[in-house]
């Protein structure tokens, strides 16, 4: 399953500036590519120092119909407020060195 995953201060500072524009409408927040859920968490656990075992399964094998793909076109809301929204190894940088400062 492939999200484009964002560490919540970066996504609530986005917000604020979306409120500071007055921007009305509906706009994708997410990071500027996708990643899968097992390698976002095998690269921040791999940052972070720390071996990463797990039981890999498939939401293919789900009998719930569901979409593999929820990765976000961010084009929008970068043209609007003029910025360039992260990508994932950005957002794994951030939620480790936050991580780490709270150790």
């Amino acid at each position: 399953m492939f999200t484009s995953t964002l560490d919540v201060k970066y996504c609530s500072n986005i917000i604020l500036q979306m409120i500071e524009n007055n921007l009305s409408g509906t706009y994708n927040l997410g990071s500027k590519d996708s990643i899968s859920k097992k390698d976002f968490i095998v690269k921040l656990a791999k940052v972070l120092g720390h071996n990463c075992n797990f039981l890999e399964t498939s939401v293919k094998a789900n009998k719930i119909k569901k979409s593999c793909n929820l990765g976000l076109n961010v084009n929008k809301i970068e043209k609007k407020l003029n910025i360039n929204m992260k990508d994932s190894k950005s957002v794994i940088s951030t939620i480790a060195k936050n991580v780490r400062s709270r150790n």
